[in-house]
């Protein structure tokens, strides 16, 4: 013993590993890759269950005392394990292990000495200790050079055991470190774990303990009383179940007593490639090239179905392999057609285990010819080169026809009238090769030429009139003015052309006339080295109406309001760059406006006034801010005495957003935000309607005021929670509550369809915002306002102070943002689109169905960034139908581009509110866990987007009708 003594330095590292040859198996479940380790088939075919074992040991424990024990399965009847230590590291000596059993047993008692540190650069109470075995059947010996092993990890504790009374019960039944094992499937029965601990059973030699297993369905799986071992006790199919989740009971007596403890261990099956491909109905599919002839074009599907799952990384390692055959020796064919493998793993289509569906797509891998015209089958063996068996191949076929595409006219003469009036760049018509929308892949040029050669040269000039382009979207031609000069000219009065249509690649023609009228008197300009302009230079309706801008048909620019120029290429250019253009210029009027506000506070004392009255007067056509005297944050009481009026910038004012303060008279404070507040207020002669209007005001820490309208029943969230109490109780006879109902229909109790309804109008209303090229970024129930007549208004107010809560917002950066609520594109890499609101709309949606509860309940949210990305989607709530929850699901959608629109969303919606006519028990609906409703929870509030706009069909019912409008901005702005 004494040689064997010696220093334990640091953190020593030696595997202790069990030889065995692997072949790395990845299991794909969704993204995840399950790693294990096999020994060689052509040696040996032990396998070990896990591949790590943990245990502690403490100062004192004797030599000869077993430590822990492992396991090999086999998967032949001949097999038996043989285990012996391999490692030449002289640490490896402290240990021996039992070659039949499988025992590890210490050679040595730890003592104090061996934990002597002076020498070390690591100091702590424990040292980590990993030693190598090798395992493999009698008649062969195992080979230490494999680095394919299974390891051992040992924590050496400096300190004696605990005494017995001191020992947790849990401590002497279960490890303190676990992990689940694994079986193969068609394996052979055997010993899979032992549940005994080693190192704690001399401690208390007086408790009797004792293990069971505990399942609510049988498994193959029973209790040796005698070793204390989980035994596989018959082979399993993972066809038929791929886990099987147990309780291990541990029963500990103690004199008298009884105790008992649990702990889940769940059993793992791992696939073996034991099942032949097959095809579920054809294996046959037609293929017709003609107009779509580009390369990447996929012209057919063909899908193999294997029960066994197919690992996806790494791609050369795979247990179960496909290997794809072109049965040609055609080299036409080679070169131009490819088939793309693409495997997915699913578990509906084979009795809710997992399996796969191998989907083989023809595609082109260049364009085709127009003159190519062949018929052909194309066959394509697909190959599981890791099956067994002789029917491991599956033979697909593609029928595929080409077709040739002629290039003509149909159209034997186009015909157009055009105004001398018209400016350059004007679209006169459109022109088409016949087909030519559908064509893909088959590039098309267009030119006019002279339709007369033998016109006189005064003539020819007028020409020049006319031009053509091929378009942008498609393979057309578009006629457009190419020059004006000729309309001037009385001897241009018809201009005939032969239309000229090419197709590139084989240089193939057709030809058609075209008559191009001209009509009317042309307007001559008189202004020397006039340059026409794009009639959106014009700001005002009358100027832009009398203007002679570029690409105007009859020569004057036509006002259009909220609608745009007919050239696909210019809409979405237009609106980008309009939006662009009044977000820049509002950031650099605030900018202005604070640096002149900070020069004037830095200069000017500040007289105190005690009322809101005089805080607020505006001068004629002045711009007075007030602003803090200095920038610590004030409280909601002195956000509107402590101000005062500045007359500094002289801006005229514009009635159409701005409201006069003298017709406002402010009210109560309704909530404070970091930079603003709300509160409720009066207006007179809002819009030009007598008499005074209720709205709410929403102020920046200064007089520039967003009048809003005033949403009676506060934010939705609050609305539906109020909507518990109301129950179902106006359902019953109770005569008072049925008059209140016919009195006020807001108090009414809600149904199904309002449910839906509300949906809808916020769906509405986003798909305004989302025509309107804006990104809400935070749509949520807390965002949304219910106003009388249960009209929903989509909304961003401050109405809480402290509105950035631990529970719904991470910080990032210097701000927070609401996990709960945002897309996984917009938490990973902060992505906003109109996509990512989607993803909150199937958020509110939940919101919406559960009356108001919290989202992911009882999830903190660090916790959902990576719950998300690996699939995680809330349930289905109570009283949620199948086809709303489906709806969330398409919301929450991981690939943006999957989501449904708002416009799809709306119509789904619609669908579900003609179909809904129940009520909803709202006592059903409220379900007793309190994370779910939990009224500290933060709201905020923002400007009015009005929902309200549009009615619905009339089949649906009247209560719903008066609550569907949408599509208005509901706000003006005042200033003093």
């Amino acid at each position: 013993m004494g040689s064997t003594r010696g220093m334990l330095w640091g953190d020593i590292v030696m595997v202790l590993m069990f030889l065995c040859d692997a072949r790395l198996l990845i299991k794909g479940v969704g993204v995840g890759l399950e790693f294990i380790s096999i020994l060689q088939e052509g040696s040996s075919g032990l396998y070990f269950p896990q591949n790590i074992y943990f245990e502690n040991i403490y100062v004192g424990q004797p030599a000869g005392m077993p430590v822990l024990q492992v396991h090999a399965l086999r998967e032949r009847p001949s097999e038996r394990p043989y285990f012996y230590m391999c490692s030449k590291n002289p640490y490896a000596a402290w240990f021996h292990i039992d070659p039949f059993s499988g025992i590890l047993y210490m050679n040595k008692t730890l003592e104090w000495t061996d934990f002597d540190t002076k020498s070390s650069r690591l100091y702590g109470h424990t040292r980590k200790l990993s030693l190598k075995v090798a395992a493999a059947t009698e008649s062969q010996k195992a080979l230490c050079t494999d680095h394919r092993k299974v390891e051992v990890a040992l924590t050496f504790v400096n300190a004696t055991a605990p005494s017995c009374g001191q020992l947790q019960l849990e401590k002497l039944c279960f490890p303190d470190r676990d992990i689940n094992p694994h079986i193969k499937e068609n394996c052979m029965p055997g010993p899979l774990r032992q549940l005994r601990r080693f190192t704690y059973a001399f401690l208390c030699p007086n408790y009797t303990i004792s293990y069971r297993v505990k399942s609510d369905t049988p498994v193959p799986f029973a209790l040796n009383d005698s070793t204390s071992e989980l035994v596989v006790v018959a082979p399993v199919d993972r066809e038929e179940k791929e886990a099987y989740p147990v309780i291990i009971v541990c029963m500990v007596q103690v004199e008298k007593t009884l105790h008992t403890l649990f702990t889940p261990l769940h059993i793992t099956v791992y696939d073996e490639d034991d099942n032949p491909p097959y095809v579920n109905g054809t294996d046959t599919v037609d293929v017709l090239i003609e107009f779509s002839r580009s390369e990447g074009t996929v012209l057919g599907s063909l899908y193999v179905y294997d029960r066994d799952t197919t690992p996806i990384f790494p791609e050369d390692q795979t247990q179960n392999k496909f290997v794809g055959t072109l049965m040609t020796n055609d080299s036409w064919i080679k070169d131009m057609f490819t088939i793309q493998h693409t495997f997915r793993e699913e578990k509906a289509i084979f009795d809710n285990v997992r399996g796969t569906v191998h989907e083989y797509k023809l595609s082109l891998s260049t364009n085709v010819s127009v003159e190519d015209k062949r018929s052909f089958q194309l066959a394509y063996l697909v190959n599981d080169t890791t099956y067994p068996g002789t029917e491991g191949t599956v033979m697909l076929h593609f029928n595929v026809t080409v077709l040739p595409v002629t290039i003509h006219f149909s159209n034997i003469t186009y015909f157009f009238v055009l105004s001398r009036k018209a400016t350059a760049y004007s679209q006169i018509g459109k022109v088409c090769v016949d087909n030519c929308l559908k064509f893909k892949g088959i590039d098309i040029a267009y030119w006019l030429e002279m339709g007369d050669r033998s016109v006189p040269e005064d003539v020819q000039p007028c020409y020049a009139a006319v031009s053509v382009a091929r378009s942008q979207e498609d393979m057309s031609g578009l006629l457009y003015v190419n020059d004006t000069a000729p309309f001037a000219r009385p001897e241009c009065q018809e201009l005939q052309y032969v239309l000229v249509a090419q197709e590139q690649q084989k240089q193939f023609q057709a030809k058609t006339q075209l008559l191009i009228i001209l009509e009317g008197k042309a307007e001559v300009l008189n202004v020397e080295g006039h340059r026409t302009l794009a009639c959106a230079e014009k700001r005002q309706r009358g100027e832009c109406e009398t203007y002679r801008g570029l690409g105007a048909p009859t020569g004057r620019c036509q006002w259009r309001q909220d609608t745009f120029s007919t050239e696909a290429i210019c809409d979405e250019m237009c609106k980008t760059i309009i939006a662009t253009a009044v977000l820049l210029s509002f950031i650099v009027s605030i900018l202005l406006s604070s640096y002149f506000i900070h020069r004037y506070h830095k200069n000017t004392p500040k007289p105190p006034i005690s009322s809101a009255e005089m805080t607020f007067r505006r001068p004629a056509q002045s711009y007075p801010i007030s602003y803090s005297a200095n920038n610590v944050r004030r409280s909601s009481m002195d956000s509107v005495e402590n101000q005062v009026a500045i007359d500094t910038f002289k801006i005229p004012e514009d009635p159409k957003w701005e409201f006069p303060r003298k017709n406002l008279v402010l009210g109560k404070t309704l909530g404070e935000g970091e930079f603003g507040k709300v509160v409720k207020a009066t207006a007179f002669r809002l819009k030009g309607k007598a008499g005074y209007t209720t709205v709410a005001v929403k102020m920046l820490k200064g007089p520039l005021y967003l009048i809003v309208e005033y949403a009676k029943y506060g934010s939705l969230r609050n609305f539906l929670r109020e909507s518990r109490k109301v129950g179902p109780s106006y359902l019953g006879s109770d005569a008072n509550r049925n008059s209140s109902y016919l009195e006020d229909p807001d108090e009414r109790a809600l149904t199904m369809g309002d449910l839906i309804s509300f949906a809808w109008q916020i769906s509405r209303g986003m798909q305004y915002l989302a025509e309107m090229k804006l990104v809400h970024r935070d749509l949520a129930a807390r965002n949304v306002l219910v106003a009388e007549g249960r009209k929903m208004k989509i909304s961003d107010f401050g109405l809480s102070r402290d509105v950035y809560e631990e529970d719904s917002y991470v910080k990032r950066s210097k701000g927070r943002i609401p996990v709960k609520w945002m897309a996984i594109e917009s938490l990973f890499d902060h992505i906003y689109t109109t996509q990512s609101d989607v993803w909150s709309f199937g958020v509110l949606l939940w919101e919406i169905v559960t009356l108001g509860g919290n989202p992911y309940p009882g999830i903190a949210p660090e916790r959902l960034f990576n719950l998300l990305k690996t699939g995680y989607r809330m349930e289905r709530p109570e009283n949620c139908t199948e086809e709303m929850y489906s709806l969330m699901l398409r919301c929450w959608k991981q690939e943006a581009d999957k989501r449904p629109t708002f416009s799809e969303i709306s119509k789904e919606l619609e669908r579900m509110m003609v179909k809904s006519r129940d009520y909803l028990d709202l006592a059903a609906s409220t379900p007793a866990d309190a994370l779910l409703y939990d009224d500290t929870l933060s709201e905020e509030d923002t400007p009015l987007v009005d929902c309200n706009n549009a009615p619905l069909p009339r089949t649906l019912p009247s209560t719903w009708i008066e609550n569907k409008l949408y599509g208005r901005i509901s706000h003006a702005f005042t200033r003093f």
